[in-house]
């Protein structure tokens, strides 16, 4: 996609299939772009109020509702924009109203967090258009499973606690006992239906074909938000082998979630340092609680070693985007990516990188 501005008050959207694509930057530009777009059409509106009061004193609520109109044309949401850019590059056909609307919720129900934060869901619906546009995995897929997979993709992780399942059984955590393991993900994927049944948020009736179309929508959803569960890691690998119906775009989803490795070195250390915050912070409940910090995913702080990010990049990710690649073509570029950001880190791991260059 080339440069372009999708609406007043939203940030270019400069090539977002790019492996650069940097949605930190986004977010930001996108804030500066509402902030200016908003003060300009508040400054109109006072403009407008005052000469109009002059004239008509006695027509306030008219002034009001043309100055709200004239606001209207600010995108609030970053994830809104965004997710409404990628459908149209896909061609997807959806109404743009009711998934900026269902998008925008998404984005308010993510937590401030340091890394499972609506930053994270941009990032991987970005990450999932991408693929989609960059391969031939939209050949396989029909226009209802495409649409579930941005949904999906940018709701993957609403409403996160920053905790990890385990820790909030092993805490007793209210949601633990309303939700079946994996705890976290089928509270996401429960909270993303929650939003998505909204009637201003209801982007499937978009795709026609009436309940069975919409009921199929919602059942591609949570087979799909439930398959970013690590512990699903090993069963979409092997499903992948075996050509199982439905695979394609639960592994397009899970490695776009892993997707911090195999973008850039620069955005791999802004990512991994996120977590690295969540996964100690994690590590201070734990002890608070009388718990040991490593334990159920926590960081302890006490521990000057992180986790090997070289490791997870070649352990985890690796193995997942090469049996993904089988069935889809186009995905070179993640590949290279992906050995220059692992060597990276096996540079900085071993202490070889010179302190300037460290990740």
């Amino acid at each position: 996609m080339a440069t372009s501005v999708t609406a007043r008050g939203e940030a270019p959207v400069t090539d977002p299939t790019a492996l650069e694509f940097d949605v930190f930057t986004y977010f930001s530009e996108h804030a500066r772009a509402r902030t200016s777009a908003t003060s300009t059409a508040s400054a109109r509106r006072i403009t407008v109020e005052t000469k109009r009061r002059r004239e008509s004193p006695r027509s306030p609520s008219e002034l009001t509702l043309r100055g709200a109109g004239s606001l209207a044309g600010a995108e609030v949401s970053a994830m809104a924009a965004l997710g409404s850019h990628a459908a149209r590059a896909l061609g997807l056909g959806v109404d743009d109203a009711p998934l900026r609307s269902l998008l925008r919720a998404v984005e308010a129900a993510y937590r401030d967090v340091p890394y499972h934060n609506a930053l994270h869901g941009a990032g991987v619906g970005q990450a999932v258009a991408c693929l989609m546009l960059e391969t031939r995995l939209r050949e396989r897929l029909t226009r209802a499973e495409q649409l579930a997979l941005l949904v999906a993709a940018f709701g993957h992780d609403v409403a996160h606690p920053g905790l990890t399942s385990a820790f909030l059984k092993a805490s007793k955590a209210p949601v633990a006992a309303l939700h079946a393991d994996p705890v976290l993900e089928s509270m996401h994927a429960a909270r993303l239906l929650e939003l998505a049944d909204a009637p201003e948020n209801d982007v499937a009736r978009s795709l026609g074909g009436g309940d069975a179309e919409r009921r199929a929508f919602r059942e591609c959803v949570v087979f799909l938000v439930l398959g970013t569960d690590m512990g699903a890691h090993a069963g979409i690998t092997e499903e992948l082998a075996r050509r199982r119906p439905g695979t394609l775009a639960r592994a397009a989803l899970h490695l776009a979630d892993l997707s911090g490795s195999v973008t850039t070195v620069a955005l791999s250390r802004r990512w991994v340092a996120r977590l690295r915050e969540e996964t100690l912070a994690q590590g201070d409940a734990a002890v608070r609680l009388g718990l040991r910090a490593g334990d159920y995913g926590g960081q302890d702080r006490a521990d000057p070693r992180p986790q090997s990010t070289a490791g997870f990049a070649r352990g985890v990710v690796l193995p997942l985007l090469r049996a993904l690649s089988v069935h889809v073509s186009g995905l070179e570029s993640r590949l290279r990516a992906l050995d220059v950001v692992a060597a990276a880190w096996e540079e900085t791991e071993r202490g070889e990188a010179p302190p300037a260059t460290r990740l």
